[in-house]
């Protein structure tokens, strides 16, 4: 479930940077703890498409993020940081 609202959070951000691009988005957990819950290689992905660098493509995608209220306090995005 959080998998899944988690790739319309990253697919509504990506389509500000490519309104073509359609997915997947490709979420897993990382090996280290402190790289986070969920990581995504979607700056590649996406750089690769668009021949631009991927660094900068993941600040801009960061700064892009769209951020959504959650639905309710029983929504497993609920405590995601706004």
């Amino acid at each position: 479930m959080v998998i899944q609202e988690l790739e319309k959070l990253v697919l509504g951000t990506v389509k500000t940077l490519s309104s073509d691009f359609t997915g997947p988005v490709l979420f897993e957990r990382p090996q280290h703890p402190e790289y986070g819950d969920y990581s995504t290689n979607i700056a590649l992905v996406l750089a690769r498409k668009l021949n631009k660098n991927p660094q900068e493509l993941a600040e801009a995608l960061v700064s892009n993020f769209v951020r959504r209220p959650a639905d309710s306090t029983d929504s497993p995005l609920a405590d995601f940081p706004r």
